[in-house]
C-alpha cells in the first residue's frame, strides 16, 4: 500500500461494534486477531501501520481482565491474552512513522 494521506494501514479498534449492526457482544479491541504478515507501506502522509485504542487480544474478549492475587504465577488465568503477530512489515518514507501504535496487550512486531 502506498501513497494514502493518511495510513497505509489502519486498526481503529472500539469496545464494541458500530454502526447500523452495532452489537454489544462484539468487542472488537480485545478479538483475536491472528496474524498481519509481509505488507508494504511508503509515502504515506503520516503512518505506514497506525493501531488506535489499544489491542489487547483475550481469550474471550468481552469479558475484562480479571486479576487474581491469590494465583502468583498467573494472575489473569481466568481470561488469559492472545498473542497478535505482525510479521515483516516493511515501511518507508511516511510523514511520521512506520508504525505507531497505542494501549497493548500481547502484540507483537517480528
Amino acid at each position: 500500500m502506498g501513497g494514502s494521506d493518511r495510513y497505509a494501514y489502519w486498526y481503529d479498534l472500539q469496545d464494541h461494534s458500530t454502526g447500523p449492526h452495532a452489537n454489544i457482544n462484539i468487542c472488537p479491541k480485545h478479538a483475536p486477531v491472528g496474524e498481519f504478515r509481509d505488507n508494504h507501506a511508503h509515502s504515506c502522509g503520516r503512518y505506514g501501520l497506525r493501531i488506535f485504542h489499544g489491542m489487547a487480544p483475550r481469550l474471550y474478549p468481552c469479558m475484562g481482565m480479571i486479576y487474581d492475587p491469590n494465583n502468583t504465577t498467573d494472575p489473569y488465568w481466568r481470561n488469559p491474552p492472545i498473542t497478535a503477530n505482525f510479521y515483516n512489515l516493511t515501511s518507508w518514507k511516511n510523514g511520521r512513522n512506520g508504525a505507531i501504535a497505542e494501549r497493548m496487550g500481547d502484540v507483537r512486531f517480528n
